[in-house]
């Protein structure tokens, strides 16, 4: 049963009152609508004085924008005009839409498509624009007027569509361009409490990726609204046509970096580039909103028609700039503190299968049976060490404390919790074990969209797969080690019968220490035959395979 079957949009007038129908706004500016006043609707302005009447079903459940009006969920006079996918399939708006395009091509001339469909039925409203920075000349009808004009409903949902492809543009170019300017304040600020080595550059390689991924994250977004009541492999196929469009005009960016310079770069001259890659993706989706907009075709072509087919534009957005831009900030932020962690320290993630392991650090996350934290390995007296000593030994008195500035991650203008950290490291190691790799991002997210929308890119945020690659350690049944940072409970044996040891090890730079090595004999006795097997494994096995490569080449070229 369908408990939504009769709701349609409603729109909320400045004087907090409420007006059926999709931005109702002749009904507002005559005062016609209602108020809520303690779980009761009624007419009554409680500012003044009028008859009371009572609506069926009122919602509090709205979606917020800088660009239209307030959309909230009632029941009102006509359900079969509210926007949403259903009733799109219902009035066939995909056919009728491209078939009156095509047939009045010579007509219409230059005209854009906004301005001629706008301009075309209903209000005949002209001078529509849509596009980055158009909100005040990118508007849809209230539908009782459109209706009374003549205007035919499929129009009307073409309509609120454009609007509200407007609108996730317009959050998009906001968002990112509030967060270029935070990250560029707070280049400093990162480069002191996250690069504390004498070596302060990273791998642009590793990094450029999240780039275009923070703006797939709203191209493949699918509202709450969907996920309830209209989600069907059509707007699925919808979404991530929108989201390989949206991905297909930032392929190229940031223009003029050769590959070579996407290595070893600076913080400073990391900072750079995000600035300048920021600015040309918002100037990409300047153009290609405006193509779109236009009726035309874009670099991956597709038009409009694609985009908004099946109505995937009809349930809002659900999606603020301020939300946009502290997901970005945070995206990025997160990978330029992954990868020095990784790079540079000995942090890492331990997971067992139980609930009931001793660990209470804040990074603490559990998820499917298993129990995980997050830890750092810190050498006693590090400041009198050489950075090959750093990476080969650990002396006496060696202990766990929490990752580098794992504090100033949890400060407002970063808001990384450490089980954040925690959940993404694991969900990589899901993935891709130890070698994640970050050219495949884009496509991950989009195969989110069908597998598991409710864990799509941006409602999991930077606990989505890859945004953490910490080395993961599976300690199985071992479940006392993931204990407490005071009790120094090593990860010795890691996945199924320890085969994942060596490579976790690694990963994790602490390959080859003796110290390790020792500590990991006493704590788990069967360590070292572990060990001896895993090398047995690799000597054993790879002689076999030289010659089998060895005869192979033989058979194809005697």
């Amino acid at each position: 049963m369908d408990n939504y079957k009769d709701d349609v949009a409603i729109t909320t007038c400045y004087d907090g009152s409420y007006c059926c129908g999709y931005q109702s706004f002749d009904c507002c500016n005559t005062h016609q609508g209602y108020w809520i006043i303690d779980g009761v609707v009624t007419s009554s302005d409680p500012h003044g004085t009028s008859s009371p009447a009572t609506l069926s079903r009122s919602s509090s459940r709205s979606t917020s924008t800088s660009y239209v009006a307030t959309p909230t969920i009632v029941s009102c006079s006509d359900s079969l005009w509210d926007p949403n996918p259903r009733n799109w399939v219902d009035a066939v708006v995909d056919s009728e839409l491209a078939s009156w395009w095509s047939k009045t091509a010579s007509e219409r001339g230059s005209r854009t498509f906004v301005d001629w469909i706008s301009s075309s039925f209903g209000d005949n409203s002209r001078d529509q624009h849509c596009g980055i920075g158009t909100g005040s000349s990118c508007s849809a009808p209230d539908y009782q007027s459109f209706q009374t004009a003549g205007g035919p409903r499929l129009v009307y949902f073409v309509r609120v569509s454009l609007v509200e492809m407007n609108t996730l543009f317009n959050v998009m170019n906001s968002g990112i361009s509030a967060a270029e300017s935070n990250l560029a304040l707070l280049m400093q600020d990162i480069t002191v409490n996250f690069f504390p080595w004498k070596d302060t550059k990273t791998n642009l390689q590793k990094i450029m990726p999240w780039i275009s991924a923070g703006f797939n994250a709203a191209f493949s977004f699918i509202p709450e609204k969907f996920l309830e009541r209209y989600l069907n492999n059509a707007l699925v196929g919808t979404i991530q046509e929108f989201s390989s469009g949206g991905i297909e005009q930032l392929s190229n960016l940031p223009a003029g970096i050769p590959p070579a310079d996407y290595y070893d770069a600076t913080i400073q001259e990391l900072g750079t580039v995000l600035e300048t890659t920021s600015k040309e993706a918002r100037s990409a989706l300047d153009s290609w909103s405006k193509t779109l907009f236009d009726g035309n075709y874009d670099t991956s072509g597709k038009s409009i028609f694609d985009y908004i087919a099946g109505g995937r534009f009809t349930a809002g957005n659900e999606v603020s700039a301020s939300q946009m831009e502290a997901f970005y900030l945070k995206l990025q932020v997160s990978r330029l503190v992954n990868e020095q962690w990784r790079n540079k320290t000995k942090t890492f993630v331990m997971c067992s299968n139980s609930s009931s392991s001793p660990c209470g650090e804040s990074s603490l996350h559990l998820e499917s049976g298993r129990m995980c934290c997050l830890y750092r390995f810190k050498i006693h007296s590090l400041d009198n060490l050489a950075e090959s000593d750093y990476l080969s030994r650990i002396d006496d008195g060696s202990k766990y404390l929490a990752p580098e500035a794992l504090s100033k991650l949890q400060a407002p203008q970063y808001d990384i919790h450490p089980e954040d950290i925690t959940a993404s490291s694991l969900h990589s190691y899901l993935t891709d074990k130890f070698s994640y790799n970050d050219k495949t991002i884009n496509l991950r997210i989009e195969a989110s969209l069908s597998n598991s929308p409710p864990n799509q890119f941006l409602l999991q945020g930077i606990q989505f797969q890859g945004v953490w690659t910490l080395p993961v350690c599976d300690v199985g049944s071992h479940s006392n080690w993931v204990a407490n940072y005071d009790e120094i409970k090593l990860p010795c044996c890691c996945g199924v019968n320890c085969q994942e040891t060596q490579d976790f090890m690694k990963a994790a730079n602490m390959a080859g220490m003796k110290s390790v090595n020792d500590a990991c004999a006493s704590q788990f006795p069967d360590y070292k035959a572990s060990s001896r097997a895993n090398s047995f494994f690799l000597s054993s096995t790879f002689p076999h395979w030289t010659a089998v490569i060895s005869a192979i080449f033989l058979n194809l070229y005697m």
